[in-house]
């Protein structure tokens, strides 16, 4: 993943959970996504799996891990 296709948006989404989420909108081949993915900059401890990762929205991105297509 090229990291210079991410910019940070300015949706915040509030989790008593997991905590607050930081957005990204994501740019390919000149097209922007809005809110791509999230990222837990300061999670509480349910969020810690998600700690130091992107995570992306399958219904806003195709996305494919270890050659498997993931959907939502």
């Amino acid at each position: 993943m090229d990291l210079g296709r991410l910019e940070l948006s300015d949706t915040v989404s509030e989790c008593p959970y997991k905590g607050d989420g930081l957005h990204w909108h994501l740019t390919v081949d000149g097209e922007r996504v809005a809110d791509a993915a999230w990222s837990l900059p300061h999670p509480l401890p349910e969020g810690f799996a998600a700690a130091e990762h992107l995570c992306f929205y399958p219904n806003k991105v195709d996305l494919e891990v270890d050659g498997e297509h993931i959907t939502d």
